[in-house]
């Protein structure tokens, strides 16, 4: 049996806009390490018996790791695959700054989505799943040296098996464009679409929250109202987690960045299926207890920030 994957965790655990980046990483299969500094990268690497798998680096601001130590982390642990989350102070830093390889760079809203397809590379599903229904370049690492249509095309160009169950699902957003786009790619997907004005309630609803503001906050707060058992995903264009707290606040029930993989959008839709199959009564859990289940697994911030 192969050992579960050795992933090493670089940067200040505690910053909240890394905590989904965290929980993902707790949430994966592999074993986890972690590293506050480059003395402590040094002293990990030459301490175990062996260089780690995946490296995650938790960027909270620009230039908190100088060119010279990315250098040195790329020399002691030259096989192994890296993943750099930028937080909401680095938006900039793919034009500003060059201390890491475009490659590796990726933020913090579409940072769970690339982990998981290099734990895919290397042999290590997260929760023993594979990536949802992806049909990706065949988790085919990406070099270093990577282009942008490089990366593009390995974030993007992906994909989806036909849904075995569809769902039903609509969407609505003042974006006509995006709209349309939006409704094209889960009707390939194999979701069945629906108009949000329908007579029957759609099981989930993709919800346009921008521009967010108050007026916006009250329209979603009468939409939760209206449609109770829906599965209602907001998506936004600026992901920021004091947005997406006020979303779920006023009944989100999962948050989706504009411009993460359509793969993530599909894997909350997922997890609607799931929690309609846990919530049915069975035999042995009887009809009383399934009401005790959270009435969505999306309120918890790991699926939220995605």
């Amino acid at each position: 049996m192969a050992a579960a994957p050795l992933i090493l965790m670089l940067g200040d655990p505690q910053a909240a806009p890394m905590q989904p980046v965290v929980q993902c990483l707790e949430a994966s299969c592999g074993t986890v390490r972690r590293a506050a500094t480059f003395a402590d990268v040094r002293r990990l690497v030459s301490d175990d018996n062996r260089h780690p798998d995946l490296i995650v680096v938790l960027q909270t601001w620009s230039d908190q790791f100088f060119g010279g130590e990315v250098l040195e982390l790329l020399s002691l642990a030259p096989l192994a695959r890296i993943v750099c989350a930028d937080g909401d102070w680095c938006d900039s830093d793919g034009r500003t700054r060059d201390q890491w390889p475009l490659a590796v760079r990726v933020r913090v809203a579409m940072a769970a989505n690339r982990i998981k397809r290099e734990l895919a590379a290397i042999g290590g599903e997260p929760n023993g799943r594979q990536i949802g229904r992806q049909i990706s370049m065949g988790a085919r690492p990406l070099p270093l040296t990577a282009s942008r249509g490089e990366i593009y095309a390995a974030d993007f160009e992906t994909s989806l098996a036909p849904a075995a169950a569809p769902v039903r699902v609509a969407v609505t957003s003042p974006d006509r464009a995006f709209r349309e786009m939006l409704t094209r790619a889960l009707r390939t997907a194999g979701q069945h679409v629906v108009e949000p004005s329908g007579q029957q309630a759609p099981a989930v609803l993709v919800w346009d929250a921008d521009p967010w503001d108050a007026q916006r906050a009250e329209e979603l707060a009468q939409l939760r109202a209206r449609l109770p058992e829906t599965h209602l995903i907001a998506t936004v264009g600026f992901m920021r987690p004091e947005l997406c707290d006020e979303l779920c606040r006023a009944g989100s029930d999962s948050v989706w960045f504009k411009l993460a993989p359509y793969a993530a959008l599909d894997d909350l839709i997922a997890q609607h299926s799931e929690w309609v199959s846990e919530k049915t009564p069975t035999a042995e859990t009887g009809a009383g207890e399934s009401d005790d289940l959270p009435r969505c697994p999306a309120r918890n911030r790991e699926a939220r920030f995605k």
